[in-house]
């Protein structure tokens, strides 16, 4: 089912406002119909526009004069044209292209003429679309009110306006917080490959120790973005792994607890003097501090 768009101008149109009811149907009717192709130039008879409206078949001479200039109709050959059809729903090359398609069933060439000229005001230009010689499609990037969403580009040959930077903000990071990408991918994932080799895998057990990786790399993403390092975090988890003698342990927890576990080994090493310990340090202080034992294994076994 084809889409028309209409602006909410429409009923503030002095144009429009200046119609009679009947008028303004039959209008709004030769926009939205299914007979209406992309060009807004179609064929379509009186007796099809009288069944589906409901007005009469004599009535509809005067309504169709009434609409001028806005829409053009030829009784001869029952074609009508919506003007501004092309200017208005044009939103990508794909459709100029069918609108020219369009034009090429039309065997009234001077309406076609008129109508190809008439869109070059509002730099649509059909002609190399309808194998003529000469012109290029330019991009309407102001169309009497109407901006499209995707400029029309140019197919061939010619001018070619500067492509416009495209800066994509990275969503859910507030400003001075580290960004979230690739990196931070690889570094989960080399984080899951040392918890796996920590608890014996594959070496000392044939089963992966890891249940459900979506739910750990979540944890492990937010502890990231909260500025703590992989090696506060592994150490921070393997002190807890340690008190359950090498089971499993959620990174869930760990994302409860790790800053006063960062902090308590800090504070543990400005007691005795000593620089600033973090975990990142073999996390030897701060796992002592947790309650782990250097004579319990560093692997479970």
């Amino acid at each position: 089912m084809a889409e028309r768009g209409f602006q909410t101008e429409l009923w503030t149109d002095p144009f429009i406002q200046s119609l009679v009811p009947e008028a303004k149907l039959l209008f709004i009717y030769l926009w939205t119909n299914k007979h209406c192709n992309q060009a807004g130039l179609y064929e379509i008879s009186l007796k099809t526009i009288a069944f589906d409206t409901g007005l009469s078949v004599e009535a509809l001479p005067s309504l169709l004069s009434q609409l001028e200039p806005k829409v053009s109709w030829s009784v001869e050959q029952n074609l009508v044209w919506v003007k501004h059809f092309l200017k208005r729903q044009c939103k990508s090359q794909s459709f100029l292209i069918a609108a020219a398609k369009c034009l090429l069933s039309i065997k009234n060439n001077p309406l076609v003429e008129e109508f190809i000229q008439y869109n070059l005001k509002f730099n649509l230009d059909l002609l190399p679309l309808c194998g003529h010689e000469g012109g290029t499609v330019l991009p309407p990037s102001y169309h009497g009110g109407n901006t499209l969403l995707n400029p029309v580009p140019s197919p061939g040959p010619g001018p070619v306006p500067n492509p416009v930077p495209v800066v994509v903000k990275e969503k859910g990071i507030a400003k001075g917080e580290r960004k979230t990408a690739k990196p931070v991918e690889s570094e989960v994932a080399v984080m899951l490959s040392d918890m796996k080799a920590f608890l014996g895998y594959p070496g000392k057990t044939g089963k992966d120790p890891i249940p459900n990786y979506a739910r750990e790399g979540m944890f492990l993403k937010k502890m990231l973005v909260r500025h703590f390092n992989p090696e506060e975090i592994l150490s921070c988890w393997k002190s807890k792994a340690q008190q359950r003698r090498g089971e499993f342990v959620s990174m869930a927890w760990v994302n409860e607890d790790i800053a006063a576990f960062v902090e308590s080994g800090r504070t543990e090493a400005g007691s005795r003097g000593e620089k600033p310990i973090t975990l990142g340090q073999e996390g030897i202080a701060a796992m002592k501090n947790a309650g782990w034992s250097e004579s319990e294994p560093d692997e479970p076994g």
